[in-house]
């Protein structure tokens, strides 16, 4: 075996020619994964020259060198950095002319694949004649692209529809679908599963056998699946996901793409362009032939890279991403502990037994305490009450930690950790790593009245309310936050965490945070009337079949609540939304002030995941920077001068004015 590489400081690629002559080129980048950057692509197209001038070389096996990833795709750091469309273009057209070289090679190609191979990474694989996948579980497959605001770039939107069908293949993009490797099996991704120790013998054995098939060496089209990327709109491996035998026509594909549009509109409000636009690309290509669609794919992906969409969505996959790695890394602390040694107790679930609930709960978590082990931790399940009072008078209060869940609980990925001032790091650890295995994420928040989420959602729903007591109809208000991105309206959401609880939460932070928390009238009547929320079928809304109905009419009577028949304005809209969602930020300001997170991205990432804060804005203090401090605090004036008693605006954001600065950015002259 020879081993050849380029004369670069640092390598991506080596390449091993064996004696039977298939070459194995190794993608192996500095770092734990490989990413494809311009260096990256630089260094490949530098490798294929070699393979096409090199005689010895029959065939070709494309493999990582890494254990747990093929290639991850695109570098997202590299594309942040893009200021112009002219920068991504020429990024773009320059991967797929490289990819192209691969793609037209005569001889041979298997991508033998272990670990990630999303993104670029797939397109990469799509571009050999045969793809070979093992059955690890970390091996993933799939087009993500869509879910951070691009398209796929490097002619995904291409060869992937010509390999399965253009049914399977929008599903796929557009859905942003990740996938093992038996499901792209059976989508005829990839040609063969086998185990990971089989993984180079395999390859290495189908390569030849492709070079022992005449027609495979001189470029025959039919046999080679890229061999139809060069403007064919035949179609001729053309499948759906049920495997129809049929090719579709023109018309079919038409409307085909018709009912996606429709479905895309209908439940993204052209919010996030890079759905729609993902389509277009698969069209073009399939109508007018490859060539149109690579161009129109080059096209939209350097439009939507400098946009504000896909920053705002990247900057929030880097960031659940960072909260991801400190978690596991902080997991792997306790990585032999036994999670049966972590033990939850809901504190405020309790049957009150003796008709206290806080003094029933309150002596079962004196019992749980008390037959704590040294290894065993007891995570305390509350919304309201301060964890550090909670354990003051306990045994073995250092393996004691606080948790809060959020409704409804099986959708909501977000939960808050709260250490007390003397909790251990075991219990820490051992929390967190209790909280990844439910495949939840948890967040570090301070011990402080409504903890974080629970303090700035207060504040989303009373300023609801205050808007709906002052003659502001309720579906208005409903449809111009749902309108803003929100996924429910404020009244719905009171529904959805329970009457309950919201009352508890309310109560809690008005006594503890004073008047600029103020009564939620609504809450307390609907209570009064004996309405619980969404579970129990009646709340502000009437449920039925956990489908949410229309407005109650006896809340709308007992408070004079209106509803309206005509259509909210777009302009009244946005005034309606910016009087709910702006004092959120000032909240969120008092929250980093005090210290309950230590950074704004916390924040964002814990309403984008806790409440659906639409990702399009990049999360509430993204959006805050957008929308401008010094316009902001003008706003919020404005609002607060309609409150009684009138709130002052937090002392920290009255600084980031001061000092011209945003959340994020740095002060300007």
């Amino acid at each position: 075996m020879t081993d050849q590489n380029s004369n670069d400081a640092e390598h991506h690629f080596l390449l091993r020619t064996k004696k039977s002559g298939v070459a194995f080129l190794f993608f192996d980048s500095p770092g734990t994964q490989n990413f494809l950057t311009h260096a990256v692509i630089s260094e490949l197209e530098r490798a294929i020259e070699q393979i096409i001038s090199d005689n010895a070389i029959s065939a070709v096996v494309l493999i990582s060198g890494k254990g747990n990833t093929f290639v991850a795709g695109a570098d997202l750091h590299e594309i942040l950095k893009y200021q112009t469309a002219e920068d991504a273009t020429r990024l773009s057209e320059f991967g797929n002319r490289v990819f192209a070289m691969l793609a037209n090679l005569t001889k041979p190609t298997v991508a033998a694949i272990n670990g990630l191979c999303v993104g670029g990474g797939l397109e990469l694989a799509l571009c050999c004649d045969r793809r070979i996948a093992t059955n690890a579980p970390i091996t993933v497959l799939g087009l993500p692209e869509v879910s951070h605001g691009l398209i796929p770039g490097l002619g995904g939107t291409q060869r992937l529809p010509r390999l399965i069908g253009a049914a399977a293949a929008i599903e796929l993009t557009v859905g942003s679908d990740l996938f093992d490797a038996q499901r792209a099996y059976d989508l005829k991704i990839v040609d063969e599963v086998v185990t990971p120790d089989d993984l180079l013998k395999r390859a290495e054995h189908l390569a030849l056998e492709l070079v022992q098939h005449d027609t495979s060496v001189t470029g025959d089209a039919s046999l080679r699946p890229h061999g139809l990327f060069k403007g064919d709109t035949s179609l001729k491996h053309e499948t759906s996901l049920k495997q129809e035998a049929s090719q579709p026509s023109v018309d079919q594909l038409k409307k085909l793409f018709a009912l996606w549009r429709r479905s895309v509109r209908l439940k993204t409000k052209n919010r996030y362009p890079a759905k729609l636009k993902v389509l277009d690309a698969i069209e073009e290509g399939l109508l007018n032939g490859f060539d149109r669609g690579i161009t129109r794919e080059i096209s939209t992906f350097a439009e939507l890279a400098i946009g504000e969409v896909a920053r705002n969505l990247i900057f929030l996959f880097f960031t659940k991403e960072l909260a991801k790695q400190l978690a596991f890394k902080e997991a792997r602390q306790v990585s032999s502990a036994k999670l049966s040694d972590f033990k939850v107790f809901d504190y405020e679930d309790i049957p009150a037994i003796t008709g206290d609930i806080k003094t029933a709960s309150g002596e079962k978590l004196f019992q749980l305490a008390s037959e704590l082990q040294t290894d065993e931790v007891l995570a305390v399940l509350t919304s309201t009450d301060s964890i550090n009072d909670l354990v003051e008078t306990l045994p073995n209060k250092e393996n004691i930690v606080g948790l809060q869940y959020f409704h409804p609980v099986e959708q909501i990925k977000l939960v808050e950790l709260i250490p007390h001032k003397t909790t251990c790091s075991y219990a820490r650890a051992l929390a967190v790593k209790s909280v990844l295995k439910s495949k939840k994420l948890p967040v570090i928040v301070s011990d402080s009245p409504g903890f974080l989420l629970n303090r700035i959602v207060a504040v989303y729903l009373q300023h609801a309310e205050r808007l709906a007591l002052s003659g502001t109809p309720v579906n208005w208000i409903e449809k111009s936050l749902t309108d803003f991105g929100m996924p429910i309206g404020p009244f719905a959401m009171i529904d959805e965490i329970g009457l309950s609880r919201a009352a508890a939460i309310v109560t809690n932070l008005r006594n503890k945070l004073g008047e600029r928390f103020f009564v939620n009238s609504t809450i307390f009547k609907a209570l009064e009337l004996g309405m619980q929320g969404r579970k129990a079928g009646c709340g502000t809304y009437l449920w039925q079949n956990d489908e949410r109905q229309h407005l109650n009419p006896d809340l709308q009577i007992k408070l004079n609540l209106k509803i309206s028949e005509e259509q909210v304005t777009p302009e009244h809209a946005e005034k309606i939304a910016h009087r709910v969602i702006l004092p959120m930020v000032d909240e969120a300001a008092r929250c980093l002030e005090e210290r309950i997170v230590q950074r704004p991205r916390e924040i964002d990432l814990c309403l984008v995941l806790g409440i659906g804060f639409p990702a399009f804005r990049g999360g509430l203090l993204k959006y805050a920077d957008w929308f401008g401090i010094k316009e902001l605090i003008a706003e919020i004036n404005e609002i607060y001068q309609e409150t009684s008693p009138i709130s002052p605006i937090s002392d920290y954001l009255m600084k980031l004015e001061r000092e011209k600065r945003g959340f994020y950015s740095r002060a300007t002259d």
